[in-house]
């Protein structure tokens, strides 16, 4: 017996064959033949014939492929208004659809992830005001409205916020931190905390980096083909080529950069001279500087660009600390505090997760209340540990691809980095590391997942 799958609608009958097969059946005897696809192959709102032949016998199905839903509007109301304080209203009204009921989720954006205002449900709209701080005071209001086999179409409108005044936002953020946020609160209260000043910061592209956007008067990460320091830095960010690949280390005499291997700059004395790594934004001329040796914890004299095994870190002045020093000792513990309740509020909201799209989004807002490791705390191993594992047993309940899940690795890295006080870079051990020795099952978990 043979089978093939064709899209009659081809104007050209020999591009009409989709997939083929055939397999030998016995005389006489009852046989169940499966036809496998692969992912993809059906495109959606189309017809499909399905033809089975044996000997002179044929069979044929029709299969039509279901489309998601279609003609709708969305309105954001107002277009313009400000931060916290503006309350924005989020209507979806016309779309239609045979497979009932329709289901409707709304995302705010912030920093390139997408956090929830009103998780997927039957409710045609939502209003929420909108956090400070977002890139440019401007976000992407998203709407996106499922059928009832998850089917989904998304629409997109462009909000611009007006900014507040300090007082407003401090405020604001004392009345809405606790620890029994909703999803939503806590999605607005981790996008002002995430917040970085930018200004200045001009010269990204020129160095090979992002855009700012995780370190105050810090480029982002390197650019897709280029090396460099990790993360957000100032540092320039190389793409080695061929011949400085298998060109020795120069030390002669040289007239511009270009004279020098990668990872090397002319000096005003006309030397090829190693780029050393920098400290974030210099740590804010409120502290110091140091090499640390990755491996053993310990400082070290040089600390090369191309390096791998060392860091730079600010040790930070008495009465300062964070990654930059830009904060004080008591802006530092206020910070980590609130995390903290939002972990808490975090883990009291997984209770509820029954779906992939629930999963999806908590790993965004986990990722966001966890960015910045040296807000974290060590009250925070606790809650965070419970969210990860929360997370990846609904991750493995619901069959959610490891890709959905990959903000999990920063959330986990910077569960490992909290070791004790954040105040300076001389950080301490926990006396007591039963939390931290819960790591290895986390990350045991997550790889049976990947491996899925």
């Amino acid at each position: 017996s043979n089978w093939t799958l064709v899209y009659p609608g081809n104007l050209y009958p020999s591009r009409n064959l989709i997939a083929s097969g055939q397999r030998f059946i016995s005389a006489k005897k009852l046989s169940v033949v499966y036809v496998q696809l692969s992912p993809f192959t059906l495109k959606m709102s189309k017809t499909y014939t399905l033809t089975f032949h044996c000997q002179k016998l044929s069979s044929v199905i029709s299969i039509h492929t279901n489309s998601p839903p279609a003609r709708g509007r969305f309105r954001v109301v107002p277009r313009l208004g400000f931060e916290i304080t503006t309350s924005f209203s989020f209507v979806a009204n016309g779309w239609d659809d045979e497979d009932l009921p329709l289901e409707y989720q709304f995302c705010f954006t912030s920093l390139g992830r997408e956090l929830l205002i009103q998780l997927k449900s039957k409710l045609s709209n939502a209003t929420s005001t909108l956090p400070s701080g977002l890139q440019n005071h401007f976000t992407n209001i998203t709407l996106e409205v499922f059928d009832s086999f998850s089917a989904s179409t998304m629409r997109a409108i462009g909000i611009t916020l007006q900014p507040s005044d300090f007082l407003t936002i401090s405020n604001f953020i004392d009345s809405i931190v606790s620890s029994s946020m909703s999803t939503t609160a806590i999605n607005i209260a981790v996008s002002i905390i995430n917040s970085v000043n930018c200004s200045g910061v001009t010269n990204c592209f020129r160095l090979n980096r992002r855009d700012c956007s995780d370190e105050d008067f810090t480029c982002g990460s390197c650019l897709d083909g280029f090396f460099g320091a990790p993360g957000s830095g100032n540092s320039p960010c190389l793409k080695p080529s061929i011949a400085s690949a298998s060109m020795p280390t120069r030390n002669y005499f040289c007239r511009m950069d270009s004279d020098c291997s990668d990872f090397q700059y002319c000096n005003a004395t006309g030397s090829c001279v190693k780029i050393s790594k920098q400290c974030p934004n210099l740590c804010s001329n409120r502290g110091i500087c140091v090499f640390i040796n990755s491996n053993t914890g310990l400082s070290c004299n040089h600390c090369e660009l191309s390096s791998t095994d060392c860091q730079a870190k600010c040790q930070c002045d008495v009465g300062f600390g964070g990654t930059n020093c830009a904060l004080s000792t008591a802006q530092l513990e206020r910070k980590q505090k609130l995390r903290e309740q939002m972990l808490v509020s975090f883990n009291d909201q997984s209770i509820k997760t029954s779906s992939v799209q629930e999963v999806v989004s908590s790993v965004a807002t986990l990722s966001q209340i966890t960015q910045k490791a040296d807000e974290l705390g060590p009250g925070a191993v606790a809650p965070l540990l419970t969210a990860l594992d929360d997370i990846l047993q609904y991750a493995v309940a619901f069959g959610v691809r490891y890709e959905k899940l990959g903000g999990l690795l920063s959330s986990m890295d910077n569960f490992a980095s909290i070791q004790g006080t954040t105040l300076t870079t001389q950080r301490k051990l926990y006396s007591d590391s039963t939390d931290i020795m819960k790591l290895p099952q986390t990350l045991t978990a997550y790889t049976s997942i990947t491996a899925a």
